[in-house]
């Protein structure tokens, strides 16, 4: 898992910070690393105004795309994204090899911004890493009812939950 401070409205910043980080957890062995939700962007959470995107495109992940094929991980940094008249919160999936994915959040809870849209399509980006099927929730996704049903659906051996707040006892699994 990497962790650092986000910085908001450095997004370049940020980049340099997931591209570091995956590079010497790749070279202590690791083959994934999972950064939290809105690592890229930052997550502002308060204002759409500060609210800083990506594209959900490979070419605003190029950087990471060769830090992967170069040290064979498979990274996945979460972003916001314009959606609508607002926003999407997403995870990019940079495999090393493949082609990259980007798994959007489709629910939110009731603290989460007005602005923050959910994604209409509860499919999962479902991959392997090591022939270990791997698929993510999004922060508040893990209690919906329609993700769940598309999780169940993916079939993943490995579950990934990137969250930039907290979880309610009822969604640890």
């Amino acid at each position: 898992v990497g962790q650092f401070l986000c910085r908001l409205d450095d997004v370049a910043g940020n980049l340099a910070l997931v591209c570091r980080q995956s590079v010497a957890a790749a070279q202590q062995g690791a083959r994934l690393i999972l950064f939290p939700e809105g690592c890229l962007t930052g997550n502002p959470l308060t204002r759409p105004a500060r609210v800083r995107v990506l594209r959900a495109h490979p070419d605003d992940f190029a950087a990471l795309a060769a830090v992967a094929r170069a040290h064979g991980i498979t990274i996945c940094a979460g972003f916001t994204t314009p959606f609508g008249r607002g926003f999407n919160m997403v995870h990019a999936v940079i495999r090393p090899r493949g082609a990259m994915l980007f798994q959007h959040k489709t629910a939110h809870g009731p603290r989460e911004p007005y602005f923050l849209g959910r994604w209409p399509d509860f499919a999962r980006a479902a991959f392997c890493v090591d022939g270990v099927r791997v698929a993510l929730l999004i922060c508040s996704e893990s209690g919906h009812p329609r993700a769940l049903a598309a999780l169940r659906a993916a079939a993943p051996r490995l579950l990934l939950h990137p969250s930039a707040g907290y979880l309610w006892p009822r969604q640890v699994w």
